[in-house]
């Protein structure tokens, strides 16, 4: 039995020495969870060490020693125990409930083991072992099951913070240490305790969320993770919850120069905020300068006065520190879900207060004074946008573009077109910008040439007289790290020169040309891909763009091209200016946007490269392309002379 008990005792030491040795590897910060948890580990690993010395000491005076030394260790690890789910979830006040309660049932168990050692009073036992011996196994696991049941019950009392199998995960485990303290008891000469510890442990670290994602260790206040842990499912249940919004302006430049204040700084915001709300209310850091507080009692008047506390402090804050003279707090009290009924649009009306608290000048912001209906749309839109590839909602339209020149069509433009659960098109004004935004123009931009290389490839388009393809690049996705691998291997897979493809980009500042940017677009024209300069002339203009980037052709806004083709002069005079200071550069000129016969009339007298637009077509899809390009290669006479 020794040996057994030898093996499973080393294996908890070596268990628990693993976790302490990970844990400071990983060069966590000290916050008051992770030195609990610190000190959990530690204990519970010295416990194991204590076990192993029972089993191999031979001198009963020693023995007693160790088991006594035995019964401390076990009981602070039961002890940190409690305390680390406290304070991982903030559960203050239950923490010294039960504390106390474990305390008191520490001791007067160690009291009842020392006065059986003394008297014999309670305890006997025929075997080899001294009597107190099955007293201290009945304490140790007593003790223990008190323990686990009151842990047990933290787990459940905070089980929005966990998913349901996480809850029966642990009930699973509870019942198998009930079942090793049990087996101690009927065979107290296997000790199974340590090892049922060790494993409990591990399976805490992958079952509970880490402090790190439920606290932020620089302000130790609650995370976003931790918000939509305990308060999603919530809100999505149509539970009423009081919210209060503080957004504090620039925070990013203000931070850096508290730096290892910002613990002391947060707390004392929150000290002087909360004041005697502190068990009524929880405060949540979704990101720098923005900071959320629930309030769980009191509701309306409880935010009520907590405004009044903020207007009252960063007055007297901005008075006493020149630091914060400049610090700008909007402040904005809503509820869920009459004002969020998720955590998208949660997210989406904490941007609105952000934005909108930028512009008013009073520190507190009515929430009606926001566009909660837009807000939802846009969500909902954004949803949309995010699903439409999985959900089969994207369709892919091409449309000619004419060359002048040639006198025929020489090059198809596509387009990505989206439709909602109804089958209704959703304006690319709307989508595009989302897709951008939540990053889902990436896989988006990648089934259009994917599909674009499949469908011209297939279908033989180049035999057509077609040899270009204009597609629209992102800045989203030309700043891709693989965005050049990807387009080159699609085109290889397809057998599709290089040339073939004309990728149109908008005008962009060169302060916002990052090193990935500009590496990524050389490669591509390093590699034979085209790149044009779309929507030239439709916001600001930057000459830089045409004389220094590797574009071939730019491609006219129709803001100028439309009225300038109608005859309107002014318009005229800077159009016909863009088109000669392009050609002078060497580049061809691209115009959209042509609606009738006379306007591209007047796009052929004044040499203009390649035009597309209404007149000829609009965008339609890959079949019915096919069948126009073909029917007019058809006809013997050019559309325009």
């Amino acid at each position: 039995m020794t040996e057994i008990n030898l093996c499973l005792n080393f294996c908890a030491l070596f268990i628990t020495l693993t976790l302490t040795l990970v844990f400071l590897l990983r060069k966590n910060v000290m916050t008051v969870h992770n030195t609990i948890l610190l000190l959990l580990f530690s204990s519970a690993a010295i416990a194991s060490a204590i076990s192993i010395l029972l089993e191999i000491c031979k001198n009963k005076t020693a023995v007693k020693c160790f088991y006594y030394a035995l019964i401390l260790f076990n009981m602070l690890s039961g002890y940190f125990w409690i305390s680390y789910f406290a304070s991982v979830f903030s559960l203050k006040k239950n923490a010294k409930l039960y504390s106390l309660l474990a305390i008191g049932v520490a001791l007067t168990f160690a009291a009842i083991v020392f006065v059986n050692e003394a008297t014999g009073f309670l305890f006997s036992c025929a075997s080899k072992n001294a009597p107190w011996l099955l007293g201290i196994n009945i304490y140790s696991s007593f003790l223990y099951f008190t323990l686990f049941a009151i842990t047990t019950y933290f787990v459940f009392s905070i089980k929005e913070f966990i998913s349901k199998e996480v809850v029966f995960l642990f009930s699973f485990i509870f019942l198998i240490l009930a079942a090793g303290i049990t087996f101690r008891l009927t065979k107290g000469c296997l000790n199974i305790q340590q090892i049922c510890i060790a494993f409990t442990l591990v399976s805490l670290c992958f079952m509970i969320p880490t402090n790190e994602e439920l606290t932020n260790p620089v302000t130790g206040l609650m995370t976003k993770t931790a918000f939509e842990n305990f308060y999603g499912s919530k809100i999505k249940a149509g539970e009423k919850l009081y919210c209060l919004a503080f957004y504090i302006h620039d925070a990013e430049l203000l931070m850096p120069y508290v730096k290892e204040d910002q613990r002391k700084l947060t707390s004392y915001i929150k000290n002087a905020l909360l004041k005697e709300f502190k068990r009524d209310c929880r405060s949540f850091r979704f990101y720098t300068g923005l900071y959320l507080i629930t309030v769980n009692k009191g509701k309306e008047e409880t935010c009520s006065k907590i405004i009044k506390n903020a207007r009252t402090f960063f007055e007297k804050l901005k008075k006493e520190n020149k630091l914060y003279a400049n610090t700008k707090v909007t402040v904005c009290p809503f509820t869920c879900p009459e004002h969020a009924s998720s955590m998208k649009e949660l997210n989406t009306l904490l941007s609105l207060i952000e934005e909108k608290g930028k512009i008013k000048k009073e520190m507190v912001l009515d929430v009606n004074e926001l566009d909660i209906e837009n807000m939802r749309i846009l969500t909902k839109a954004d949803n949309l946008v995010k699903t439409a590839l999985k959900e089969n909602r994207l369709l892919f339209y091409f449309q000619p573009i004419y060359s002048i020149k040639e006198k025929c069509f020489s090059a198809m433009e596509a387009f990505l077109r989206m439709t909602d659960y109804e089958g209704n098109f959703i304006p690319p004004s709307l989508f595009v910008p989302l897709a951008e935004r939540n990053g889902s123009i990436i896989e988006l931009g990648n089934a259009l040439v994917k599909y674009v290389c499949n469908e011209f490839s297939k279908r033989q388009f180049q035999k057509l007289g077609i040899h270009n393809i204009a597609l629209n690049l992102s800045v989203t996705e030309s700043l891709q790290d693989n965005f050049v691998s990807f387009i080159s291997r699609t085109a290889k897979n397809f057998d599709i020169p290089n040339e073939c493809f004309n990728f149109e980009i908008k005008e962009i500042s060169s302060g916002k040309l990052s090193e990935t940017f500009e590496k990524n677009i050389t490669k591509l024209t390093d590699e034979g891909f085209k790149l044009s300069l779309d929507n030239f002339g439709g916001g600001h203009l930057f000459l830089h763009t045409i004389m220094d980037f590797p574009i071939s052709a730019i491609k006219i806004n129709r803001s100028i091209a439309i009225p300038a083709l109608s005859g309107e002069k002014n318009s005229r005079f800077l159009f016909e200016s863009c088109l000669d200071m392009a050609h002078q550069v060497g580049k061809k000129v691209v115009v959209q946007g042509i609606e009738t016969k006379e306007m591209a009339l007047e796009a052929v007298k004044l040499n203009i490269d390649y035009i597309q637009g209404y007149y000829f077509a609009k965008p339609m899809p890959i079949e019915e392309f096919e069948e126009f390009i073909k029917s007019q290669r058809e006809k013997s006479t050019a559309i325009l002379p």
